[in-house]
């Protein structure tokens, strides 16, 4: 229901609250008080791996919205959550973050003024995390910095192959503490660090550590204040990759 226009609202509440709704996937706009009992019982049902909550309704009580999903995450099976922002400091989020089997997490647009302790807490001890996004994130790159060191230390060594931090206004700090991860990652295969605050020193670090890295296949570095002309050309020259500058 990706883009439905709000006046859809009661159809997708009476195809999801339908007994016989067999939805695994699921992609909902504009969710009000009646989208989110209608998600709460395909969750109940345990049966959604993927959920992607588009939007909160503009009049809809985000608090509300956020207990009606979350006492229904008990014991539930969804695999991949994308949320937006304004579900990021909810007891919804808090109750994702007691799953350490989540495969993805994408919190879409803009996330500021949140608990960056409890995401770290949750990004050490995550076991089986495949994609992770953050894009657009309005937090400074000190708060960066511990969300990337916190993806560096997870002892489980997660399966990690997504990271999008795009348009997060993060210096090269950021780029060396990813260009440490990048030396250690088995796994990556996508990285996504475009239009951030990366420095040529940040970015040399980075095309340094992709020597070392045998797993990326597409790295995104467009729009960052790098000097291009003072990057060594040997660091640019990549045939295990797609390169985007």
């Amino acid at each position: 229901f990706k883009e439905a226009p709000p006046e859809t609202v009661p159809l997708i509440y009476s195809i999801l609250s339908h007994p016989a709704c067999g939805v695994t996937n699921l992609s909902v706009p504009h969710v009000d008080v009646s989208i989110a009992k209608a998600v709460a019982v395909l969750l109940e049902k345990k049966q959604l791996r993927e959920l992607k909550i588009d939007g909160i309704h503009r009049d809809a009580d985000v608090e509300e919205i956020s207990s009606i999903l979350g006492n229904s995450l008990e014991n539930n099976m969804v695999e991949v959550f994308s949320i937006p922002s304004s579900l990021i400091n909810t007891d919804f989020f808090g109750k994702i973050m007691n799953d350490m089997t989540v495969r993805g997490l994408i919190i879409e647009d803009y996330a500021e003024n949140f608990d960056v302790g409890l995401l770290c807490d949750w990004l050490r001890s995550c076991s089986a995390l495949q994609v992770f996004a953050l894009p657009k994130a309005k937090i400074p790159t000190d708060q960066g910095l511990e969300i990337m060191r916190a993806i560096s230390e997870n002892p489980n060594n997660p399966p990690l192959r997504d990271l999008h931090f795009y348009r997060c206004k993060w210096t090269g700090d950021f780029a060396r503490e990813f260009a440490k991860f990048l030396r250690k990652s088995t796994t990556l295969q996508t990285a996504q660090l475009q239009q951030m605050n990366i420095d040529t020193a940040g970015a040399v670090e980075i095309l340094e550590a992709t020597r070392v890295n045998r797993s990326l296949t597409y790295l995104n570095l467009k729009s960052n204040p790098i000097n291009w002309d003072e990057v060594d050309s040997q660091a640019r020259q990549f045939n295990q990759f797609q390169f985007v500058t």
